[in-house]
């Protein structure tokens, strides 16, 4: 049967191939409209059967019918092509997207993968087996997008609520004291940052609201304060199918944006959430809910996010801009400080707060709010500083990457590929040369980043692992405490640190002395063991039993993997690294804006050392100006003046006659001016 028209949130299915190590895959189903979108991703496939560059990958496949047997679609998705009767191919090198009209798409898929190099190589999944995909099952286990819900995809609507609403109106009804002589009768004030305060009877009452993420709806409060302690009455506007239920998912902060914590004391009406931070509250009839808060348990303020349980599948929204909805409670004095501060200084308490009092903070969470800060549409001078001195200083490991919070591969991929994106359309948009200068400090702090092959690295050490028979968990075999602890940190801490480690282990496994592992890591990334024993601080088990302390933990010598782990190094670079000069040369193919661009650039590198490559860089930079809206034009370009400002630093000035040091200083005037674009430069 065909799949009905509704668009819904992606929803995956990884895979793995016999035999074949860190070789992985997954498979995308989503429903957008009227069209079902099939897309097929392969990672590790070179590496894992040593091949070049020139190689083909196609997807052979099929549908299958309910007995099991391959038959032909009712329609080819674009760029796929019958070969048999009942089988096709799509291109696949190495990701292939099949587009289908809902009402054509299969309910099932099969396929395996053929890859053309060396001979024809057809790759199957474990235990030989054809790899089926159930469409129908993945696309109805998505949940419905929040946009395919509003825009009228099931029977959503506003739910309907009475005009009164008598607790709030009873908790307006507090009379007001009789005013003392010569009393004078103040003005309200009036909060920049939730609402309005007013004076209405005798309770300070407070009233916000805020959109919902991608105009979804609206939330609005008020809040009511008398003798110290406080009522919170919320109600949302969404449109939703009357089955579902509307919770707010929330937690108590002392300040907005601190750490979220439990009620001081339990609310009437709320459920604790088993994170042990998080308390749910759901909205009566999806309309109405009220938080009671005694005079001894109200916190500064509450956050929140709002979920959606229905039988279409679970939502979770946020306020527009992605951020957590904030209600201000008890925090007039901090309120009124905040309406205080001058320019630049919520920023500043953005940053100072996250780095020195969040317990849960990461390198993954850092890029998040950087990413944040440089997607607002006018940035300002000091929040550019502020995102370069905090990038700066995490790469120089003088800020914390791993306290207590862990994150997924593929979500760390995925992010750092997304800032070096937007970290380019803010330079490409900056208004002053001081700003310029600022975001180009930070570009050098930023990995490059793939989103490509972020699963591939947690499925890459398990398949290592159990290649060589290494102990896992509770899995008996080989046991390595060093491995054990490592796979673990790959898939709650991923980061460009592990370039190094796995350097370092690769340089372990060639002289069997663990000295050599610390002090590769030490020289490739300024970590010592102590650093390393940092790594355990979230989603570590000791499941050694031993007491290892995260990495601090000499290794079992296991020569015969240096083939695999050399494999997994180029996964790790490739998600994690692509900032060296070479890489950038390469990695800008087919964005030069000409193919002379291209050659100097490969010039440049292998000149890259001589004083005579000076000139040569100042006419690249030239050249890429038009460009450097790109990511990866704009990190090469970064990388060619660090080059030549080193170049520069290691001349000798005093070996130098007249003219070549009018020449070099030109140069450097040149090079100045192509970062700073200021007119004074140029005169």
């Amino acid at each position: 049967s065909a799949l009905g028209p509704r668009s819904r949130d992606i929803s995956t299915m990884d895979f793995n191939f016999d035999g074949l190590g860190e070789a992985s895959g997954r498979v995308e189903v989503f429903e957008v409209n009227d069209r079902v979108d099939i897309k097929v991703q392969v990672r590790g496939i070179r590496r894992s059967l040593h091949l070049g560059s020139d190689v083909g990958c196609e997807l052979h496949w099929a549908c299958i019918d309910d007995a099991g047997a391959w038959q032909a679609p009712a329609v080819q998705p674009p760029g796929s092509r019958s070969v048999d009767p009942v089988a096709s191919r799509i291109e696949c090198k190495f990701d292939a997207t099949m587009s289908f009209p809902a009402d054509k798409a299969p309910k099932a898929i099969v396929f395996v993968v053929l890859v053309h190099g060396n001979g024809e190589h057809w790759l199957k999944g474990p235990g030989g087996q054809d790899f089926v995909v159930n469409v129908q099952e993945l696309v109805q286990r998505a949940p419905l997008s929040p946009a395919a819900i509003a825009g009228g995809a099931v029977n959503a609507r506003v739910a309907e609520r009475p005009v009164a609403w008598p607790e709030l109106e009873a908790a307006l009804a507090i009379p007001e004291p009789s005013p003392t002589n010569g009393e004078k009768a103040k003005k309200s004030r009036r909060a920049k940052t939730n609402g309005s305060a007013v004076k209405k009877s005798g309770a300070a009452v407070t009233k916000g609201g805020a959109d919902v993420e991608g105009g979804l709806g609206k939330v609005e409060w008020t809040v009511v304060r008398h003798a110290g302690a406080a009522q919170v009455f919320v109600e949302g506007r969404l449109p939703l199918p009357e089955e579902a239920q509307l919770f707010l998912h929330l937690g108590c902060q002392s300040e907005p944006g601190g750490e979220w914590e439990l009620p001081a004391e339990p609310l009437e009406g709320t459920t604790p959430f088993g994170d042990g931070k998080a308390t749910r509250a759901e909205l009566r009839n999806q309309a109405r809910v009220a938080l009671r808060f005694s005079a001894a348990g109200t916190p500064g303020c509450i956050a929140f996010v709002l979920y959606v349980a229905s039988p279409f599948g679970e939502q979770w929204l946020k306020a527009s801009g992605g951020g957590d909805f904030c209600i201000a409670i008890n925090n007039e004095a901090g309120a009124a400080a905040a309406t205080a501060m001058g320019p630049g200084e919520e920023v500043a308490k953005l940053f100072c707060d996250a780095e020195t009092k969040y317990s849960h903070w990461s390198q993954f969470q850092r890029f998040c709010m950087v990413k944040d800060i440089l997607s607002k549409a006018d940035l300002s001078t000091v929040e550019a500083a502020w995102v370069a001195a905090d990038l700066r200083l995490a790469n120089a490991k003088a800020l914390e990457w791993y306290r207590q919070r862990g994150y997924q591969p593929k979500d760390m991929a995925h992010v750092q590929e997304q800032l070096g994106g937007i970290m380019a359309a803010a330079v490409a948009s900056s208004k002053t040369p001081t700003i310029r200068a600022m975001l180009r400090l930070a570009v050098l702090a930023c990995p490059r980043g793939n989103a490509s092959g972020g699963d591939a690295i947690r499925h890459g050490i398990l398949n290592i692992m159990r290649n060589h028979g290494i102990k896992e968990g509770h899995r008996p075999g080989i046991e390595c405490k060093f491995i054990e602890q490592w796979h673990q940190k790959l898939h709650t801490n991923s980061a460009p640190d592990d370039i190094a480690i796995c350097e370092g282990y690769l340089a372990f496994l060639s002289s069997g002395n663990p000295d050599d592992l610390f002090r590769t890591v030490w020289e490739r990334a300024r970590l010592t063991r102590e650093d390393l024993a940092k790594m355990a601080g979230c989603g570590f088990k000791d499941h050694t039993k031993s007491g290892a302390s995260g990495l601090n933990v000499n290794p079992v010598h296991l020569p015969q993997m240096y083939n695999d782990m050399q494999g997994y190094l180029g996964l790790l670079k490739h998600v994690h690294g692509g900032t060296g000069l070479f890489d950038l040369c390469e990695a800008c193919k087919g964005q030069y804006p000409d193919h002379g661009a291209e050659c100097l650039a490969f010039e440049i590198f292998h000149d890259r050392d001589s004083p005579m490559v000076l000139g040569k860089i100042v006419e690249l930079r030239g050249r890429l100006e038009s460009v450097l809206w790109k990511r990866d034009i704009l990190m090469l370009d970064v990388l060619l003046e660090d080059q030549f400002r080193m170049v520069v630093e290691r001349s000798n000035w005093g070996a130098m006659g007249r003219d070549d040091l009018i020449n070099t200083l030109a140069c450097m005037l040149r090079d100045l001016g192509r970062s700073r674009r200021d007119p004074s430069l140029e005169r």
